[in-house]
């Protein structure tokens, strides 16, 4: 494994790194006006159906820790086991929501079957339906295979900024 590969697959520094990103968006959060549409929704669909999907394009991750309220239930990402999901998973654990990995090399049959246990056991997943290799805002059928599945709902979140 190569110097560079070595350093982006040590546990420390990820955890120093996703620390700095964490500060940065927790900034950027405090300091940034913003308007939200559609929390009171979301909160009667996990009420009623005990989850949701929450499904966000690939480019719109950076911000996904506050797409989802914590304190009304429980969420996990999926990342990929490659050097960038890991990394995007321990943002996500510096903020409260844990991850599931998704291995790039396999069918990952045993992940989609723990998701679906998740799913029906009350726990959200929110996952990039165009995913880390894409192609860009072209979705994926996996979302929806989940929802029929499980009987959760599917929600779509995005953000937009101006004068960023």
């Amino acid at each position: 494994m190569s110097m560079a590969g070595r350093i982006a697959s040590n546990r420390g520094v990820n955890k120093v790194v996703a620390s700095i990103f964490g500060l940065w968006l927790r900034f950027a959060w405090l300091t940034s006006r913003r308007d939200a549409d559609g929390w009171d929704d979301v909160a009667r669909l996990i009420d009623r159906h005990g989850a949701v999907i929450i499904v966000c394009w690939h480019q719109r991750i950076m911000l996904t820790p506050w797409m989802f309220d914590l304190k009304h239930a429980p969420c996990l990402s999926l990342t990929s086991t490659g050097h960038a999901g890991r990394l995007v998973g321990w943002i996500h654990r510096h903020f409260g929501m844990g991850t599931v990995p998704m291995p790039k090399k396999s069918s990952g049959a045993g992940q989609m079957r723990q998701v679906l246990t998740l799913l029906r056991g009350g726990t959200s997943i929110g996952i990039s339906p165009d995913g880390p290799r894409g192609p860009a805002r072209v979705a994926k059928p996996t979302p929806i295979q989940w929802a029929r599945a499980s009987q959760a709902p599917i929600v779509v979140f995005t953000y937009a900024g101006s004068r960023v």
